[in-house]
């Protein structure tokens, strides 16, 4: 069985010679890869200047654009300025109202308090003449010492409410000076309503004049990119980015598929017929081993022949015992004093049995012991050939590792030949766009120049719009505020008032209690 299978392995290893010669002629009609990278370098490099180019025009921006958003910036900055200015003369409405509501309430309080003083200090008058007449009656004769306590107490009871006149008469004013006051708040509501009409109308055309610069600013917006130029440099680029994807392409597919796909189909036979041999090794066993193995089979063999000539022996043993027993088993109960012989036969008679059946298991573990080394016997073979098929294998995956080593740097010529002529067509390619590129470069170079003098970065453009976005958020948010804001000359005329109102309301409860 083994030999068919080296005749096998010795065939594979003499068309494994036989591809590896082909290979290595093959391999003489081949050169290196890297003569093929200069037409790709210079692609590159064209490739690079364009995305410089764009890159340099995408972040940039017209002067212009950056000069009119500075000069709104400062007109912006003047006009925050001066509304600064003229917040810092103006207070808050709030003010003006709580001033306008402790006005009115002045106003009721004068209203109700001079009618209820009147009426007070008339009935006041009239009870105070009324008791004092009763209290000089009452001088005139002896008065006991109780009602002269109930006068004292009576006393009292009327300077306290001559206190709490007096304290009543503190809050209050005159009817004159009430209706000053009322022509004084006519006034500051006339003067208010102007000023408020003065406010909106300027902030209207504030934000009108606003809208009209924003409308302006993006309308030059429109126009700061030359279009044709950027899109002309997308198509430059487009088109050398195409080139450079065809060349990766070619570049791609110089080595030949089928060479490699030959070598690792001989590998895999290779390693097939490795695992095979490795597979029939696992099976085999030493010749010491195989001599032992004879050895023992011989003296099993003796031992079988001995143990034949005994298995004759017990089993004609056995054929004279069972008569004997039946005989001896009729006769137990008629023969009593025999009973010890007859148990000591039986006893006999089951020992030999043991024995019988014990030397029949052996002899079949030595028949099957027998079977199973006779079978490794015919599954070996000699050790040196193994060795011998080993080394040749061994030879065989050496050269293959270094064919391929070899055939990864390796082109075929014929590809490297077209690769050639491709590279200096791209290079005939290249030179005349480089010509066109050249003579629109030197067209156009005066207009880039003009072009990049009135251009800035877009990082300045983009931060002054952030300048230009807060100050707008400040200056609504300082127009939200005016909202709710008056003259501070409004604030003071309506506290001069006040304090006129209340200085004239000292002065009449004064004249009211000296009245009193």
């Amino acid at each position: 069985d083994i030999m068919p299978n080296v005749d096998l392995l010795q065939c594979n290893l003499v068309n494994a010679r036989a591809e590896l010669q082909r290979l290595g002629q093959e391999m003489e009609t081949m050169v290196p890869a890297a003569n093929l990278t200069a037409a790709n370098d210079k692609a590159q490099v064209h490739a690079l200047e364009c995305y410089r180019l764009k890159l340099l025009l995408d972040c940039m921006v017209p002067k212009l654009q950056l000069d009119a958003l500075q000069d709104e910036l400062k007109r912006v900055q003047t006009e925050l300025d001066s509304m600064t200015q003229t917040m810092k003369s103006m207070v808050p409405m709030a003010d003006l109202d709580s001033m306008q509501d402790q006005v009115r309430t002045l106003k009721s309080l004068m209203g109700s308090m001079c009618v209820d003083t009147q009426r007070t200090i008339s009935s006041f008058t009239d009870n105070t003449k009324a008791e004092i007449r009763e209290i000089s009656k009452a001088l005139d004769g002896l008065a006991s010492r109780s009602e002269l306590m109930q006068k004292e107490h009576e006393t009292k009871i009327m300077q306290q409410d001559i206190e709490r006149l007096q304290h009543m008469l503190a809050s209050m004013v005159p009817e004159t000076e009430l209706s000053i006051s009322q022509d004084l708040i006519k006034v500051l509501k006339s003067l208010m309503g102007i000023m408020c009409s003065d406010t909106k109308r300027s902030v209207r055309n504030f934000l009108d004049n606003a809208k009209a610069e924003i409308r302006e600013i993006l309308k030059a917006l429109d126009g700061l990119v030359p279009r044709s130029e950027l899109i002309q440099k997308e198509h430059e680029a487009v088109m050398l980015q195409q080139e450079i994807q065809r060349l990766h392409h070619i570049l791609g597919s110089m080595v030949p598929q089928a060479t490699l796909d030959d070598c690792l189909d001989q590998l895999n036979k290779g390693q097939l017929q490795i695992q095979i041999l490795n597979s029939k090794i696992a099976g085999m066993v030493p010749k010491t081993l195989l001599d032992s193995a004879t050895q023992e089979i011989e003296s099993l063999t003796d031992k079988l022949e001995v143990a034949g000539l005994e298995c004759v022996r017990l089993r004609q043993l056995v054929k004279d015992m069972v008569p004997r027993e039946r005989l001896e088993d009729r006769s137990v109960a008629s023969k009593g004093s025999q009973g010890n012989r007859e148990r000591s036969a039986v006893q006999y008679d089951q020992s030999a049995r043991d024995e019988l059946r014990h030397s029949l298991d052996e002899v079949g573990q030595l028949r099957s012991e027998v079977v199973r080394q006779q079978k490794l016997i015919e599954s070996m073979v000699s050790k040196t050939r193994l060795i011998a098929a080993e080394e040749e294998i061994a030879d065989l995956k050496a050269e293959l590792d270094r064919r391929r080593t070899l055939q990864k740097d390796m082109v075929q010529r014929s590809e490297l030949d077209k690769c050639t002529e491709s590279a200096i067509a791209m290079v005939g390619s290249v030179t005349v766009m480089q010509t066109e590129l050249s003579q629109m470069k030197s067209k156009y170079d005066g207009q880039i120049e003009n072009l990049l003098a009135h251009m800035v970065p877009k990082a300045d453009l983009s931060r002054c719009e952030e300048q230009l976005q807060l100050i707008e958020v400040e200056r609504d948010e300082l127009k939200r505020q005016m909202q709710d804001m008056v003259p501070r000359t409004q604030l003071q005329a309506a506290q001069e008032a006040i304090s006129a109102l209340k200085s004239e309301a000292g002065r009449l409860q004064k004249s009211n209690f000296h009245s009193c």
